[in-house]
This record gives structure tokens, sequence and C-alpha cells, in this order.
């Protein structure tokens, strides 16, 4: 099932009519809302990246603030990294009026066996409730990080920026990884390091191409860019939507300790949604 706008309220789209329709309902309520802020309820919520592996599980809220209950269709994308990328079918959430719900990731939809992580889009499905998405991603240890559910409009075609990465060798070892996500089509991308002091390049620029709803991760996104031996600290990561159509890009990292493997999460913020 898909989710549905308030002027097809009875028949449901095509899968590709229905990703033009997402988007077009998360102009209609985007609201004020834009980069990172509290102003953070939308009919489609965004959750960059979720995971369910035999180290790292997702526990995934969503707060209904409505007067009465909603149903949130789920849309989970395994990552182009993963044996079968690509959409998995997953079971919709009830959440009752002015409550939350939680669960993981396996509970709600069929991933098969291995690990797994990738794209969530949680969207009302009569189309015209607002609610609430946060996320938090650990180990058997606690050690993880939070990701909040971005309403569907924050994100846009322009150049975005994630700050403050790190890669040091001295423990616990913190390792950077960086992913760029693509939203209702295909996209091609640029992916550069910049020190943040001297604003000078490290490395060579990452280039790639993603279908619609797609991710990729770069593990070790230093090793990955050829930057040179030791230590870097206050790096910026730039990403660049370098194809001609005005789709959106969604760029993030995470900065882990190799030690614990708790990690922080930083999304690559642009200057307009």
């Amino acid at each position: 099932e898909f989710p549905r706008c308030p002027w097809h309220p009875s028949v449901p789209p095509s899968p590709t009519k229905w990703i033009g329709m997402l988007l077009a309902c998360a102009m209609l309520d985007s609201g004020a809302a834009v980069a990172q802020t509290s102003l953070g309820s939308s009919r489609e919520i965004v959750f960059p990246v979720v995971a369910a592996t035999a180290s790292f599980t997702s526990h995934v809220t969503l707060f209904n603030p409505n007067g009465g209950d909603i149903t949130v269709g789920l849309f989970y994308f395994d990552a182009d990294n993963l044996p079968s990328p690509g959409a998995k079918p997953c079971t919709d959430a009830v959440v009752p009026a002015n409550r939350s719900v939680q669960f993981d990731l396996a509970a709600k939809c069929t991933l098969g066996v291995g690990s797994h992580f990738g794209l969530l889009i949680a969207a009302d499905s009569a189309g015209t409730n607002a609610f609430f998405g946060y996320s938090r991603t650990d180990n058997t240890a606690g050690a993880g990080f939070s990701v909040e559910g971005f309403p569907l409009a924050n994100f846009s075609s322009n150049t975005s920026n994630a700050t403050g990465l790190t890669r040091v060798a001295a423990a616990p070892t913190f390792q950077t990884n960086c992913f760029v996500e693509s939203l209702a089509g295909p996209i091609n991308y640029d992916l550069a390091l910049f020190d943040g002091t001297t604003g000078a390049q490290i490395g060579t620029t990452l280039r790639g191409t993603l279908g619609p709803f797609a991710q990729f991760r770069y593990l070790d996104v230093f090793a990955a860019a050829g930057a040179a031996p030791g230590d870097h600290t206050n790096v910026r990561a730039q990403f660049t939507r370098t194809s001609a159509e005005t789709l959106d890009l969604i760029g993030f990292c995470t900065v882990q300790d190799n030690t614990s493997f708790g990690a922080d999460f930083r999304i690559a913020k642009s200057s307009t949604p």
C-alpha cells in the first residue's frame, strides 16, 4: 500500500506515481522547516540510515500528536553496498492519538539473512496527518548514535556540508564513514573532503551515481579518498549533485571510535531546503 495525498483519498497510485506524489505532499506541508531544527513534524519523515546487523540494531520511535489514531506506512531500502539492495516489504505502524510507538527495523520489515542498513521513509497513509520521528542505533553494549527523523521537504538538490570529521590513529582510534543517498530519482554526485583550517582539499574527489531511493556507504572515507597518511581533524565533507535534474541528494557521515564502536551522526546541511 502507498500513502495517499489528500486529492487522491481512495485510489492508491502506482509506485512511479507514488514517488512524485510523496514529494508533492512534502512540499505542501513543509512549512518553515529547514536543515536540522526542532520544527520537525511532517506527513513524510526520512530516517537517513537505520540498521539491523549482528552488531547494531535501530530502534525507531514515531510520535502522533494528533487527536486520532494514524496509520504510518514504512518504506525501507537496503543500501547499494549490500548483496540485495533496494526495497524490502514492511508492515504499517499504527500510532494511537497522542502516543508513541517504538519498534526495531527487523520487527517491521522482511529483511532476510545477513546484515542490513539503509534508508527508511515513514509516511502517513491518509496523507493528512503530521507526526514526529526519532531513531537510536546501538550495539549490544549500548554504544551507538541517534538519528532524528527529518521532514522530507528539508532535503534539497543544493550542495551540503558535514563538518567536524576526524581520523585519529591513537586510541580509541577515530574513523569517519560517509554516505550519499537519493530520494525520488537517479542522481550523479561528487563527495570531497576539505581541511577545515586551511581549506585545502584532502585526497581526491569521490564520484558516483545513485538510482531512486538508493544509498552508498564509503567505509573510512579518508581511505576511500586516498588521503595522505596521518591524523586529520576539523575536516569538512562536501556533497554536490552533479546531474542536471534538481533531485534531492542526502549526505551524512558517522564518526566512530574503533574501541567501543560508539559513534555520532553528522547530517550534511545545505543553506536552503
